[in-house]
């Protein structure tokens, strides 16, 4: 018996994957504009950390990146859409600057939308664990409806929320005109979107093989 629990060990620790530590810096300098800060570099699981951006509480950072993406907004654009909630305040100032009325995706299903109308789309993002929705009720479809959307958002990594985005404005009858807006692309570029602050790290660790 001793053997067998001994080979059962064995086999459970040879099996175990190890993620090798990697020089993860404390902060990161972030740009957009005329706005310049150290940000924290902070955990998403024992895999992944992320430069942290709060777009709900900063000011300075809000109305800097607003500025710079006001540069980008089609003179045609009926609507900007965002979804909830780290950009509320931004496309706020950005709905300011321009002119331009804004409307908010949610992310939970609100009373008003269990009626007939409202519509949804799934998606998944980096930094949740659980798969998500969006929804727009049927006052909302009626304003996008027809209309020339901009799409607003703070940071896109995987893209997973910018395609259910994408896909709920088209299903709710809403025209694409431009490239989406952004704060920052996260891990790598795109050429489908515009990011007016440029490109954050992404920090993984490597999987190794214990010895």
């Amino acid at each position: 018996m001793r053997n067998v629990s001994t080979s059962l060990i064995i086999f459970f620790v040879s099996a175990v994957t190890v993620f090798a530590d990697i020089n993860i810096p404390a902060k990161y300098t972030v740009t957009v504009g005329n706005y310049k800060q150290d940000k924290k570099v902070v955990p998403v699981d024992d895999k992944l950390s992320i430069v942290y951006i709060d777009f709900k509480n900063e000011s300075a950072l809000i109305k800097a990146t607003a500025q710079e993406m006001a540069k980008h907004i089609n003179p045609s654009v009926d609507i900007l859409v965002t979804p909830e909630a780290n950009t509320i305040a931004l496309v706020y100032e950005l709905s300011k600057l321009t002119g331009k009325p804004y409307l908010v995706i949610s992310k939970k299903q609100r009373p008003d939308m269990r009626t007939t109308g409202a519509i949804n789309v799934s998606l998944k993002s980096i930094t949740t664990k659980e798969p998500q929705k969006l929804w727009l009720s049927a006052e909302q479809i009626a304003r996008i409806r027809g209309k020339r959307v901009q799409i607003i958002d703070d940071v896109v990594s995987t893209g997973g929320t910018m395609n259910a985005l994408r896909e709920l404005i088209t299903l709710a009858g809403g025209k694409l005109i431009d490239k989406p807006l952004v704060g920052f692309f996260e891990g790598e570029k795109r050429d489908d979107i515009v990011a007016v602050g440029g490109l954050l790290p992404l920090y993984r660790k490597e999987a190794t093989s214990p010895a």
